[in-house]
């Protein structure tokens, strides 16, 4: 099983396809499968390379000291342990946090950054939104509560047209064999309250580009604009997209994440 040896932990990642790299970074409750309906798209024009974070998926110890910096640290060491001068990035939402600081400490070891969801100042409605919602994570009479009251962050009001779809969903990530446990996603709120150096945006010397969704409540659009514009190469807002736009809208965000890249 494709794993590293990294900064006290064992690093689990998967690695599909050919051409440039590209280092994808998941964001907050999520691991390497959260990029699956981009997988296929991705890995056809891109040495494409996921990690499952620190107390996510099937990276272990679960769980452990877990950070920005230390996250940064990680995606450093799987780099030189795969021979990899520079990579792109691609994260989504927390992922895009790390990506841009990553960016911000080492420009010598990325060539492009794109930026999915991105907050890039601290975000006090999506830290209420995780507390209060993983307050029913441990909910053993019902467990799928925890995703149906989640998926409203997540997904564009379209996902809920088909009320039995969000139970199915919610069956899903519950079958999911490497659902994140309790206590890792406790110790990953915890990193909400670590306090974070400003992001200058034009301090990083390579291209940015960002997405957004348009119908994202995390990162609302007027935010992700006002923090991108005039400052990143491109910003992509997606129609009918939430917080999750990869998912929402797989077409849509592939394409304009293969045109950033390629181009």
């Amino acid at each position: 099983m494709p794993r590293i040896a990294v900064n006290g932990i064992d690093l689990y990642f998967e690695r599909e396809g050919q051409g440039p790299p590209l280092l994808a970074l998941a964001g907050m409750v999520s691991d390497s499968a959260s990029w699956g309906p981009l997988v296929p798209g991705l890995a056809a024009r891109f040495d494409l390379i996921r990690p499952d974070n620190r107390c996510t998926g099937r990276t272990r110890p679960m769980p452990c000291a877990t950070g920005i910096d230390a996250m940064i640290d990680d995606c450093l060491a799987l780099l030189d342990a795969l021979c990899i001068d520079r990579a792109h990035l691609l994260g989504h939402s927390m992922g895009a946090a790390v990506a841009l600081r990553l960016a911000m400490r080492r420009p010598d070891r990325v060539a492009a950054v794109v930026a999915m969801g991105a907050a890039t100042q601290p975000n006090p409605l999506a830290t209420a939104v995780f507390r209060e919602v993983a307050a029913l994570a441990g909910d053993t009479q019902d467990p799928g509560r925890f995703f149906r009251l989640l998926f409203p962050w997540l997904f564009a009001p379209a996902f809920f047209a088909r009320p039995e779809a969000v139970h199915e969903a919610a069956a899903a990530a519950l079958a999911y064999p490497h659902r994140q446990p309790l206590e890792g996603l406790q110790a990953q709120l915890a990193l909400l309250d670590t306090p974070l150096p400003p992001l200058d945006l034009d301090a990083i010397g390579m291209p940015i580009y960002a997405i957004g969704g348009a119908e994202d409540r995390l990162v609302l659009p007027h935010s992700l604009r006002a923090a991108f514009d005039g400052k990143a190469e491109g910003l992509t807002m997606l129609a009918d997209a939430g917080h999750s736009m990869h998912w929402d809208q797989p077409e849509a965000a592939l394409q304009a994440i293969v045109a950033f890249l390629r181009g």
